[in-house]
């Protein structure tokens, strides 16, 4: 935070935050099964905020804001280039690209594991705008006038699960941990992966 008084009437201020945090998340999409699968999640935020504080006379002040808030989050693999079909002598080839590892469910045994979910995922959003305050202050009454104008953003970004996922039942020797030991599933499920995008903006004006 930085403060300074420009002169006996004008006070100009600024502050700057920025957090950032990862968090491993080894069962996200129902994985059951440590260190096979995973998401490593990501999250961000910066905001800027400045302000111009104005004392016009001993009951008169008026304040002027700007800020922006910008914010990020995101999940990937948490065990990129492992455990992938090829490396477990699946022949399926992924539906798209990155592949992460395929997901296994077998009823009785394992109810799931890898990831049955969408990442990589992204999520951004923006705000940014403006404001202002004029306080007047006169014998026992206080008015108080002000406006903002605020614009957001949000963007989402994800791929579909596209690794496949194997359902392994006993229709080939009559037991699921069989069949599993033998690399036989009885379903096998995979999207084209294809790209989910959203964006939405506005811009909201307020007064009071």
């Amino acid at each position: 935070r930085v403060d300074y008084q420009l002169s006996g009437k004008h006070r100009l201020s600024y502050i700057y935050v920025h957090n950032y945090g990862q968090n491993p998340s080894p069962t996200s999409g129902g994985q059951t099964v440590l260190g096979y699968a995973g998401d490593l999640l990501a999250d961000s935020e910066t905001n800027h905020i400045g302000s111009h504080t104005w004392t016009i006379s001993g009951n008169m002040l008026n304040t002027f804001r700007g800020y922006y808030t910008a914010s990020h989050y995101s999940s990937g693999d948490l065990f990129p280039n492992t455990n992938l079909p090829s490396h477990l002598g699946i022949t399926a080839p992924c539906g798209r690209d990155p592949c992460t590892q395929p997901n296994v469910r077998m009823a009785g045994f394992i109810a799931s594991f890898g990831n049955s979910g969408s990442a990589p995922t992204t999520i951004a959003g923006v705000n940014a705008g403006f404001g202002d305050t004029f306080i007047w202050i006169r014998g026992a009454h206080t008015l108080k006038l002000g406006s903002t104008v605020m614009r957001s953003r949000f963007d989402y970004n994800t791929i579909g699960q596209r690794e496949g996922i194997y359902t392994v039942g006993k229709g080939i020797t009559g037991n699921n941990l069989a069949d599993f030991l033998l690399g036989k599933s009885t379903t096998f499920n995979q999207s084209n992966g294809s790209v989910g995008t959203e964006s939405f903006h506005r811009i909201e004006p307020s007064i009071f």
